[in-house]
């Protein structure tokens, strides 16, 4: 079946653009599948060994109230707390996943160590500048608009596709 995102991430210490480019776009459309299905879904993405991303545990996703779309949200925390979105604590809708998807991007494109991720994370979180990706402006733009911290300033699924990174 592969492997997790995340054990690909700590096995390889190279990343290829256009391969970068090919997994997020997997996985937007993934996540956009499923909140089209009025599913939001913390985690676990695996790589399958033709380089196919898939998402799985949907056992662990969440359920929006069809009758009442982004406007129905949970108050319970889900997901890996390292890619909670701000307001993750106190509310839970799709535009919590946007955030996660930035964070994703971010370790998509950079080798960081664990210390490095968490730092980036963290500032992210606090609103400090983003410093990282400097190389690649089209993927800082789309990192930047992912991850703003109020979440009705982050693009809804169906936009992300349309961004210059792609």
């Amino acid at each position: 079946c592969g492997k997790t995102l995340s054990a690909w991430l700590e096995e390889n210490n190279q990343r290829d653009l256009h391969q970068v480019k090919s997994w997020f776009k997997q996985i937007v459309d993934a996540v956009k599948y499923i909140h089209q299905n009025n599913i939001m879904h913390p985690s676990n993405i695996l790589i399958a060994s033709d380089n196919a991303v898939k998402i799985c545990d949907l056992g662990i996703a969440t359920v929006i109230d069809s009758g009442k779309g982004a406007s129905k949200m949970s108050r319970t925390l889900i997901g890996t707390p390292q890619y909670s979105a701000p307001e993750q604590q106190f509310f839970y809708n799709e535009k919590v996943d946007i955030f996660a998807l930035g964070l994703i991007l971010i370790e998509l494109s950079l080798v960081l160590t664990d210390q490095q991720k968490s730092a980036i994370f963290s500032a992210i979180r606090s609103n400090a500048p983003i410093i990282i990706l400097q190389d690649q402006p089209k993927t800082l733009d789309l990192v930047s608009k992912l991850t703003k911290l109020d979440k009705n300033n982050r693009p809804r699924i169906g936009d992300i596709l349309e961004h210059p990174f792609f």
